[in-house]
């Protein structure tokens, strides 16, 4: 009896394993749009520089994709922090508020890879802080 029982609660185990599994390769594609703005030049000391007649806003070289594959955040949504550095290579610096950890994961992955033409202050190249808001599109 004792024996008929292990292999039924294995058997129940391997089950809800494949069950797990099956729910985590299940991914839906999100339309969702972006928004950023330029709000710090952390290199500088003092005011924001960003509204000096002599500051270039960095230029993406290529888009933010327009729909994110995610298993579980139906409504993803995020506040995010990155710097650009002088050769335009983007890192993720801290997450503001977000919808859940998947959501953030995915995000920071993209901005990791998201590169621009640096942006400028009297035509030398410099650091500058954005932030970035992700929300699900509507419509």
């Amino acid at each position: 009896m004792r024996f008929s029982f292990s292999i039924c609660a294995l058997l129940l185990l391997n089950a809800a394993a494949a069950i797990g599994q099956e729910e985590q390769q299940s991914t839906t594609e999100i339309a969702v749009q972006w928004h950023w703005d330029v709000v710090s030049t952390p290199d500088f000391y003092g005011p924001f520089r960003g509204t000096d007649a002599g500051f270039r806003n960095p230029k993406p070289k290529q888009p933010l994709p327009m729909s994110l594959r995610l298993t579980h955040d139906k409504e993803p949504f995020g506040v995010f922090e990155a710097l650009v550095g002088v050769e335009g290579v983007t890192m993720p610096e801290r997450t503001i508020s977000v919808s859940s950890q998947e959501t953030e994961r995915v995000v920071n992955e993209i901005l990791s890879k998201w590169r621009f033409a640096p942006a400028t202050l009297d035509g030398k190249p410099i650091r500058v802080r954005l932030r970035v808001h992700l929300n699900k599109k509507i419509g």
